[in-house]
């Protein structure tokens, strides 16, 4: 099993990205100001709440294009939110990889805040498969995760990508986490970032769940 360090972070992004063949941009690094101006133009329009806590904070995705906060084995972000946050990322570019008519699957995600709800929801199912899997290590592993609050946690998410509570209760938004939580507690792992992630760190091969 591989410990999960600073550097092992800084391997699995550098890893899977190029296997995803996924480009990561850390947008606060050096020479990065277009970046910022045109993210922020994006977010705007996606209807997020708070554009400076979103970018010093939050990932986005544009196409094959990964918007991260900060350099992957940072200092300052706990190590498993960082593996959390790649298990996102990368699943979305997966879909991205999956769809027929980008242009058109972009301006959906844009205009459609019912579509985003939907979306998020499935790429953060890759983190939540993550959490579970790593927690499953533990005895007491499985309880921990259900208490979580990954419920919560996952509406405040939705809301700082633009959806509000009517968006969320119209794209059946509490049906797909609950059954999403359901399926995950089963042990199923549906996410191919997720997948490669635990193989990753090898959380399957000393995992105690159930």
């Amino acid at each position: 099993m591989r410990e999960l360090t600073h550097k092992s972070i800084e391997q699995l992004y550098a890893t899977l990205t190029q296997y995803y063949d996924a480009e990561l941009i850390d947008h606060w690094d050096g020479g990065r100001e277009t970046s910022v101006a045109l993210l922020t133009l994006y977010l705007g329009a996606l209807g997020v709440p708070n554009v400076p806590y979103f970018l010093e904070h939050l990932d986005i995705n544009l196409d094959y294009e990964i918007y991260i906060p900060g350099q992957p084995g940072n200092e300052d972000e706990p190590l498993l939110d960082q593996v959390q946050r790649c298990a996102v990322v990368l699943q979305r570019v997966l879909y991205a990889q999956e769809c027929d008519r980008p242009v058109e699957c972009n301006l959906l995600y844009l205009l459609s805040p019912t579509v985003r709800v939907r979306a998020e929801i499935q790429a953060h199912r890759a983190s939540v498969e993550v959490l579970y899997w790593y927690k499953a290590m533990h005895p007491d592993g499985v309880v921990e995760f259900l208490d979580h609050g990954v419920t919560s946690s996952l509406y405040d998410t939705l809301q700082d990508y633009g959806c509000n509570d009517l968006t969320i209760e119209m794209a059946e938004g509490a049906r797909l986490i609950d059954e999403m939580l359901e399926s995950v507690k089963s042990g199923e792992i549906q996410c191919q970032a997720a997948k490669d992630i635990i193989r990753f760190y090898g959380w399957d091969e000393v995992s105690v769940r159930g």
